[in-house]
């Protein structure tokens, strides 16, 4: 029945059958069918599906490796209140993949992340303010309370 579900567009079945291929739970595993499975999701605005596709994205897992839309899917996903897709954020900010490298939106993702208990980010937070002027740190704050103000909370 989730097949069906998900061949009709009923998102959460999109994602559902997405993970069966990712982890080969109950079909053969197949990273470019997870990938087409998260995108249908993905494009109706399901985070789970978002954060998915991103990840594949950056890892060039089932489909070309292509940081930009990393970047695109993690935003999507982090504007949601996926701490997990902030922390990735933080990183390719970090390390300019797929952007400019930009310490300040690095440290916005990064603070975001792990004021709701990432601890992968909030290690990552301090390892990346010791790399940061007092400006940086002040504008990284700034940038934070102003992307606090636009994160949706989902239930």
């Amino acid at each position: 029945w989730i097949k069906k579900a998900a061949e009709t567009g009923y998102a959460q079945a999109e994602v559902s059958i997405g993970y069966r291929y990712a982890t080969g739970k109950g079909v053969a595993k197949d990273q470019s069918m997870a990938v087409s499975w998260y995108q249908k999701a993905a494009e109706q605005g399901n985070p789970i599906a978002e954060y998915n596709l991103a990840l594949k994205y950056m890892n060039g897992d089932g489909i070309t490796k292509n940081y930009t839309l990393a970047i695109e899917w993690f935003t999507k996903a982090a504007k949601k209140g996926d701490s997990d897709a902030q922390m990735y954020l933080g990183y390719l900010y970090m390390l300019g993949l797929g952007t400019e490298k930009d310490l300040v939106k690095a440290y916005a993702w990064y603070s975001l992340s792990a004021a709701v208990g990432n601890t992968q980010a909030q290690d990552d937070l301090k390892s990346l303010k010791q790399n940061m002027t007092p400006a940086q740190v002040e504008a990284g704050d700034t940038l934070e309370k102003q992307l606090s103000k636009t994160i949706v909370k989902q239930k």
